[in-house]
């Protein structure tokens, strides 16, 4: 099996998007409503001037499937060619036009038991929002549906959204920042505002790194574990305290909310067999083997810590 490449070349552009530093659109495939459920947003990778392209299409493509596996809410993912310029196609998380789409930035500020504003990057500290941690989620989550598509009463919103840390400490995505997930609301009110599904998981798998460093770490054990525990949760508030590491981050996400999240995610991380992850990474195109490897080798580890210091 081998993941096609749409080329969404004579796709109609609905609207830039304006979050995020990165160059995107949103596409509608020719012939179908420009509403929200048909909506995919085209991200390119980057191009550096020394020539280098990073494998963010690949890498976010991987954590989809990935994240599909474990059985974590998430975006579906495709890869994308457009005028010739590679890249990922994600589908929108809304569902339609009677939903409206708050970030967690934008939902954790109108939530009034949860001390957080929103601010400008001037006040970030070591690029976290003051505020932003994992408390403050968990208030801000009480009350929300579960996403689209998953079991009542299995789990609620935050042990939900705890899947998503277990998601990015498996692939070492550093970049949960309160952009990166959202909820939903239904603007006529007549159902209850929902967590949306993961979206954006990019920034994974070293996916900017170049093939030499890769070997470079791959050929040194001591020295690629020492990266794989370099990947911190950064992006939350942890105030005083060292930023942990992701895994320690999800741990703790875990704690914080219901007994039952911890099970649910241990058993899916006990279940996750290696064998799908290399036919996730083997069916990808294009994808250099030192990435290959570098991506098996960070997921295996990964998974190794998670079972052993969460479960």
């Amino acid at each position: 099996m081998t993941y096609p490449i749409v080329d969404v070349s004579a796709w109609t552009v609905v609207v830039e998007e304006q979050l995020g530093a990165s160059e995107k659109v949103w596409l509608a495939a020719p012939g179908v409503p420009h509403t929200p459920e048909n909506r995919w947003l085209f991200k390119p990778v980057t191009l550096h001037s020394n020539g280098h392209m990073q494998g963010g299409d690949w890498a976010e493509k991987i954590s989809a499937e990935l994240a599909h596996l474990l059985g974590v809410p998430s975006a579906v993912v495709e890869l994308g060619v457009r005028s010739g310029r590679a890249g990922t196609l994600s589908r929108n998380v809304r569902p339609d036009v009677e939903w409206e789409t708050y970030t967690g930035g934008l939902w954790l500020d109108a939530s009034a038991n949860v001390p957080f504003s929103l601010n400008s990057s001037v006040d970030r500290v070591h690029g976290a929002t003051p505020g932003y941690s994992m408390q403050a989620i968990h208030d801000a989550l009480q009350g929300v549906d579960v996403p689209y598509g998953t079991s009542v009463g299995e789990l609620d919103a935050f042990g939900y959204f705890t899947g998503f840390l277990v998601l990015d400490a498996l692939v070492s995505n550093r970049d949960r920042h309160e952009q990166n997930w959202s909820v939903l609301r239904h603007a006529l009110g007549r159902e209850r505002t929902r967590l949306a599904a993961a979206y954006d998981n990019e920034g994974s798998l070293g996916y900017n790194l170049l093939d030499a460093r890769r070997l470079e770490l791959l050929a040194d054990r001591p020295r690629f574990d020492a990266f794989v525990a370099r990947g911190t949760a950064w992006r939350f508030d942890w105030e005083e305290e060292p930023t942990p590491s992701l895994v320690e981050a999800a741990r703790r996400a875990v704690n914080l909310g219901a007994n039952a999240a911890r099970d649910h995610w241990c058993a899916r991380l006990d279940l996750l067999d290696l064998a799908d992850v290399e036919a996730i990474i083997h069916a990808v195109p294009g994808m250099s083997e030192p990435a290959r490897r570098f991506a098996r080798s960070l997921i295996t580890t990964n998974l190794g810590r998670m079972r052993d210091e969460i479960c």
